[in-house]
């Protein structure tokens, strides 16, 4: 079908939800997704229409994938909340409406919704000072009231909760929630589930003189900017270990941001700065690039990996300066760019000659993740980790033969290979009972896997492209407090904190067995390591992103 064809279809669409045939709706819908299954705004639409029609499980099937695809959507995540509320699963209705929060500190219908369900769990406190700031903040909005009134009529406060119902009629006579709550006042219906009267008693009892304090810890904050900034990065992990906790701490700053992974998206949008990453990777994000610069946008392009020199191994060579239509991308994007930004001084280097301008802004965690801090699982020996991520088989030149040796000198030893089969293999000489691999998983999880060794190995071959890499494996194990080993490229030098550097295969060795024999130089060097990660927190690199944004 064409795009008329589209269109008519959710025209149709539209008519039948107009007319309540729900049924018709969402034949309409699901014909529209098979010509776009990954519209995220035709998901919820489908998500909507199934609440419609009483089918709670099938909708959040929908919400649920439009959030895949909008990671970052507070309303996405909202509508996630409202059906979960909607089925009585009032925990992760909370869990949703928090998230939502933390994306849009303004959306009032979150702060609603998070009111009630925490109510109806019965942390009345919060669910009371949160509708109480709504009230203050804006005494015209007769949902916050209406909810407000319930509380007081759950307590047994009759006198106060029919004054509020019949303010929010005040506001607005043909509000029906309103008008419910007066006519169950006759009846004594309940209508937010069981409750504790006596202490959502004492909590109303203390609101009513809260409601005249002059501030209240619960409202929701004015946006401190209107700058409008799009992040277009590809769906991949390396995007949101490098976007994922700035585009969170931007928004709970105040900032207008929207992250998404098409480049056929921006044709809507409209934005005064947008951050790509890796935008030849292809035609589309490359295009998004000449569009948002047309549109008078400021444009920032942002790469972590030096993409000329990318080793023929690598699983993005197709996508390097190897590959000459990428070549060419890759060179337009980088001179369209108002700004190249990368997380090394090593490629500030490389794209100096390439750009107009470049700026380092390293890579940082987020020390508000609690897999950062989880407790370390218990261990039965010692173990040695080697990340995929971070290291490539051809790298373990590096050590030579130093883990086999070490592994016939130490019965116990383990070692382990997280996310890379090839390198796995490559471990030939180690016994099969003497090491194991951990397949990919979540990117939540990963700060978690690091934990589980005692020491993280980064052996790097002596190539150009090595030379230029950033300091993020070291970051990481400062984070998780990991001791680790690691080949002298400039970046991990000049980190220097949490472990040892190696050049030579009998240095490797050597720095390998002294660590392993000392637990206590292992965690003396993980808490320097921390130190050294605490000043790389997400909070400190957003304040280096908005420093070089403003420059613009």
């Amino acid at each position: 079908m064409d795009k008329s064809s589209l269109e008519t279809l959710l025209l149709n669409a539209n008519q039948a939800v107009t007319e309540g045939n729900w049924s018709e709706a969402l034949d309409f819908l699901l014909q529209a997704r098979e010509m776009q299954p990954y519209n995220a705004d035709l998901l919820t639409a489908i998500g909507g229409v199934h609440i419609q029609m009483g089918k709670f499980n099938d909708s959040l099937q929908y919400y649920q994938e439009a959030l895949r695809l909008q990671p970052y959507s507070a309303q996405a995540h909202q509508n996630l909340a409202n059906a979960y509320a909607i089925m009585g699963q009032y925990s992760e209705a909370e869990t949703s409406y928090r998230r939502a929060l933390e994306l849009d500190e303004d959306d009032r219908f979150s702060w609603l919704g998070l009111a009630r369900v925490c109510i109806v769990q019965g942390k009345y406190q919060e669910g009371v000072e949160i509708l109480a700031a709504l009230v203050k903040s804006d005494p015209q909005d007769p949902q916050a009231i209406t909810l407000l009134a319930e509380c007081y009529e759950q307590a047994g406060d009759q006198a106060s909760a029919r004054w509020m119902y019949q303010q929010a009629l005040n506001l607005d006579e043909e509000y029906e929630s309103a008008r419910q709550g007066l006519e169950r006042l006759r009846s004594q219906e309940v209508s937010l589930g069981e409750v504790d009267k006596q202490v959502l008693a004492q909590k109303l009892a203390a609101l009513k003189s809260k409601l005249q304090a002059q501030k209240s810890g619960a409202t929701p904050s004015p946006s401190v900017s209107t700058t409008r900034i799009l992040f277009c990065a590809p769906a991949i992990p390396s995007s949101e270990i490098r976007f994922g906790s700035l585009v969170q701490e931007l928004h709970q700053r105040g900032y207008q941001v929207s992250i998404t992974t098409r480049g056929e998206d921006l044709t809507q949008e409209s934005h005064q700065i947008a951050i790509f990453s890796r935008p030849h990777f292809s035609e589309a994000l490359t295009q998004a690039v000449f569009q948002s610069k047309a549109k008078g946008a400021k444009v920032i392009v942002d790469l972590e990996e030096d993409f000329f020199t990318l080793p023929p191994e690598s699983e993005n060579f197709s996508l390097s300066a190897g590959n000459p239509d990428v070549t060419g991308h890759l060179n337009a994007v980088l001179e369209k760019a108002d700004l190249v930004t990368v997380p090394g001084e090593a490629l500030v280097e490389v794209y100096r000659s390439k750009s107009r301008r470049v700026e380092q802004i390293p890579f940082g965690w987020d020390d508000t993740n609690p897999m950062w801090h989880k407790p370390i699982p218990p261990r039965t020996a010692l173990k040695i980790g080697l990340l995929a991520n971070h290291t490539r088989p051809s790298d373990l030149s590096a050590l030579g033969d130093s883990l086999q040796q070490i592994c016939k000198a130490n019965p116990e030893l383990l070692i382990g290979v997280i996310a890379g089969f090839e390198l796995y293999e490559k471990l030939a000489g180690i016994d099969e009972d003497r090491k194991f691999f951990v397949p990919p998983g979540n990117l939540e999880d990963y700060p978690f896997l690091l934990a589980d060794f005692d020491l993280l190995l980064f052996p790097l071959a002596d190539i150009p492209y090595n030379r230029s890499k950033s300091d993020l494996a070291l970051l990481e194990c400062g984070a998780r407090k990991v001791c680790w080993v690691a080949s002298p490229i400039p970046a991990y030098r000049n980190w220097e904190k949490g472990g040892l550097l190696a050049a030579s295969r009998a240095e490797w060795k050597e720095a390998i067995e002294a660590l392993l024999r000392s637990p206590s130089q292992r965690d003396q060097l993980a808490e320097e390591g921390h130190r050294k990660a605490l000043e790389r927190t997400t909070t400190r690199i957003a304040d280096k992103w908005l420093e070089v944004l403003q420059s613009l």
